[in-house]
């Protein structure tokens, strides 16, 4: 998997590149502080991921997933953020970012995005906010005044369940006794139902319509 790191914190981005680089199925090609520093290598060496820091000088990192997005298609860009928040997930989920997350989660989660090649929905950090995720999928009222949608099949809300606990697609079909194929068609009816356009939106939907029981908060520690 053949990677490129845009981010002008040089110190962070080459030890990203050097943790990236640790893992035998990745390869960094290169470590850039600019969109159009970006643009230029992928002109020259096209890459499968792009790792994306959302602040840079010159043209930000939400405008430039946009532009390796309509340059580079098939290439998938991770958003990295320090400061998380609706605008800017809900901006770079417009943009075509293949995966949010924050500079305060783990390294794995960066590793495993990039890795996460054949689900094309939209992955999001566990550190992320619910409260932000919902606000920027536009989940708001106006669904409970909507036609009331096609419900759900039992198998269905079993797949979209386990969705909710964090599997992926493969690890809900091994847990059902399902294949991939079949756990998938489920995935793309479930989405249709709910007229959500990523398996966290279907999810966060869901919880709203009551159709699954949100997670319990967490007490405060301490």
């Amino acid at each position: 998997m053949a990677v490129l790191i845009v981010d002008d914190h040089r110190t962070i981005a080459e030890a990203l590149a050097l943790v990236l680089e640790g893992d035998p199925r990745i390869h960094c090609i290169g470590v850039v502080p600019s969109t159009e520093e970006a643009m230029a290598l992928l002109a020259e060496e096209p890459c499968d991921v792009v790792v994306m820091d959302v602040k840079l000088a010159g043209v930000g990192g939400i405008e430039g997933t946009r532009r390796i997005r309509a340059a580079h298609p098939q290439t998938r860009v991770v958003v990295l953020t320090g400061h998380v928040d609706a605008g800017v997930l809900a901006a770079a989920v417009e943009a075509g970012a293949a995966a949010f997350l924050p500079k305060t989660g783990p390294l794995s989660d960066v590793v495993e995005a990039i890795l996460a090649s054949e689900d094309n929905s939209l992955i999001i950090g566990a550190h992320t906010p619910l409260r932000v995720i919902t606000e920027a999928m536009g989940v708001r009222d106006r669904m409970q005044r909507e036609t009331p949608p096609t419900p759900l099949t039992a198998r269905e809300l079993d797949v979209l369940e386990l969705l909710a606990e964090g599997m992926s697609p493969a690890m809900a079909a091994d847990d059902l006794g399902i294949s991939l194929h079949t756990c998938r068609g489920h995935i793309k009816s479930i989405l249709s139902k709910l007229q959500a356009h990523s398996q966290l939106e279907a999810v966060v939907i869901a919880w709203q319509r009551g159709l699954l029981r949100p997670p319990e908060p967490r007490p405060p520690e301490g």
